[in-house]
């Protein structure tokens, strides 16, 4: 080891019997999690995922749902969380789930915290900084500190393998990250391409790979749970249907998330510019105090990812003409890991950047640190802010106001029979949360198998917009249709209840209304239109 180095290690090394406890550090960093997350349930995703982990262990209930009954595609979260929908309410599941993502997170950032920067409360520091990262420098809409769903739980066990990575313990990167795949594929299988990167850039220093080779086996074992549901997806299906799912599913459905280069100049290229300026700043602290060779591999594989993300936007920008080739590989989420190891890198290297600072002089240090914590401090205090002026929960934002929406669902839950299946707002996420049942088709509940992923846009173009002279028009509410359209949806999806905004009404008496919500029984629509005939 070089003199510089074990100076360094010196520097941000901390006396054993001085060191905070290990559960109080924790819990500091859960507090930074929670105060980051903590919004009234459900979650944008809680609504989409719970539902589907509910019906998966009670196929009676929302039965006859388009999405509840498509195949799925995270089997793991369902069995780990899903039994729990049997016993508790699904806001009282939600609330479960986040209290153990957010512990498992906070407990596996401290450990990788420990590992990369070892000085007290420094884990607290980087979560806060990580937080403000994500949240307002991000370039494909990644998210980590959230609602519970099965990547919340996927980037804890990742937190574990960084901190093998960090301490050289090889071993322990694979089986986690297989561990991670298994509840989210594409997180621990990101995370194995980039630890991969990572095992390379050591050079002489690395382990051979036949003495990794039982590690190995075991991370793909885990990883299967993962891999197989997600290969069943496309299996037996034509390929015109898998590349008609893929284009549906990346340049429809998820062009924010897959592909990045189609969306409004202004934002693409805001993007662009505020990621530059956190990898000028992440290049700036690799050069500075990336010393030791656990900041190093973690420089290494942050690397990695942004080298993941760069073949990406390449791959878009190159085959921007050729949008079926573009979409059979755009649709494997290039910028999901480079989102969450940007801002893991930058946060960590700020904390040994002031560790290094504080060694040499508290005067110093305690500048650099009134620096370093202003950026999060205001990021938190903007959130709260707008958490206190608007409280509703994120999945009925699409659904304002709040109170009215929920007191039609819990009309419907209470008033109509439990297999009634209804056509609602195309922007609706927490329909099935509130009246528990079924729908015909809503823009955020997408399948993930192919054959379902075509259905879907066919159901959602005939439902929710209309071909006029070979131009596709949206309709902005479902009472802006006719009535016989209405109808005609009505009888083709076996619906019997029609959920929309209370203006303009209908002709028809709605069975329910409030100053924002109407619902009308189709069937009696139907017998009238016949009695007017």
């Amino acid at each position: 080891m070089s003199q510089q180095t074990s100076h360094t290690l010196t520097a941000l090394s901390w006396p054993a019997g001085k060191q905070p406890s290990a559960t109080v550090e924790s819990a500091l960093v859960f507090g930074v999690f929670f105060l980051a997350a903590a919004t009234l349930t459900p979650a944008v995703n809680e609504a989409h995922y719970l539902t589907k982990a509910k019906h998966a262990w009670n196929a009676s209930w929302c039965a006859g749902d388009f999405f509840l009954e498509s195949p799925d595609a995270h089997l793991v979260i369902n069995w780990t969380l899903g039994w729990l929908t049997c016993f508790f309410s699904l806001p009282a599941v939600a609330w479960i789930g986040r209290l153990i993502a957010w512990g498992l997170l906070a407990w596996a950032w401290r450990r990788a915290s420990w590992a990369l920067v070892p000085v007290p409360w420094g884990s607290s520091l980087s979560a806060a900084w990580f937080v403000f990262l994500i949240a307002r420098a991000d370039l494909a809409g990644e998210w980590v500190v959230g609602g519970v769903e099965a990547k919340a739980l996927a980037y804890g066990l990742v937190l574990l393998s960084i901190e093998g990575l960090a301490r050289g313990e090889w071993h322990r990167v694979w089986i986690w990250s297989g561990a991670a795949a298994a509840f989210h594929v594409l997180v621990g299988g990101w995370a194995v391409v980039t630890a991969g990167i990572a095992w390379c850039a050591e050079g002489r220093c690395r382990p051979a790979l036949r003495r990794m080779l039982p590690s190995l086996v075991i991370g793909f074992a885990l990883a299967c749970w993962g891999v197989v549901p997600g290969v069943l997806l496309t299996q037996g299906k034509s390929p015109e249907v898998v590349n008609r799912a893929s284009e549906i599913y990346v340049f429809w459905r998820l062009p924010h998330h897959l592909a990045i280069h189609k969306l409004p100049a202004k934002e693409f290229y805001g993007r662009v510019i505020d990621n530059g300026a956190v990898l000028a700043l992440f290049g700036v602290l690799v050069w500075l105090v990336a010393k030791t060779p656990p900041l190093r591999r973690l420089s290494r594989m942050t690397c990695g990812a942004t080298l993941v993300a760069g073949i990406g936007l390449l791959i878009g920008l190159a085959l921007v003409d050729r949008p079926a080739w573009a979409a059979k590989v755009l649709r494997y989420y290039w910028f999901r890991y480079y989102d969450f190891a940007l801002p893991l890198g930058v946060s960590m290297l700020l904390t040994a950047a002031l560790a290094r600072t504080l060694a040499r002089s508290k005067a110093a240090g305690c500048c650099l640190l009134a620096v370093l914590l202003a950026p999060p401090v205001w990021h938190y205090q903007d959130v709260l802010r707008h958490r206190l002026r608007d409280s509703t929960a994120p999945a009925n934002r699409t659904t304002k106001p709040e109170s009215a929406w929920i007191e039609m669902c819990r009309w419907v839950a209470t008033n109509t029979p439990p297999e009634a299946r209804f056509l609602t707002p195309r922007m609706s996420q927490s329909f099935k949360w509130y009246a528990e049942r079924p729908e015909v088709v809503t823009r955020k509940d997408i399948p993930q198998d192919a054959a379902s992923l075509v259905e879907w846009a066919r159901r959602m173009r005939d439902v929710h917009w209309l071909k006029e002279q070979g131009k596709w028009r949206r309709f902005s509410k479902l009472t802006d249709q006719k009535e016989a359209r209405l109808l005609a949806l009505a009888r083709r999806y076996d619906a019997q209840y029609l959920v929309t905004g209370n203006r303009p009404r209908l002709k028809w008496k709605p069975v329910f209304a409030n100053d924002a919500y109407a619902v009308y029984r189709l069937t009696e629509l139907e017998q009238s239109r016949d009695s007017e005939k």
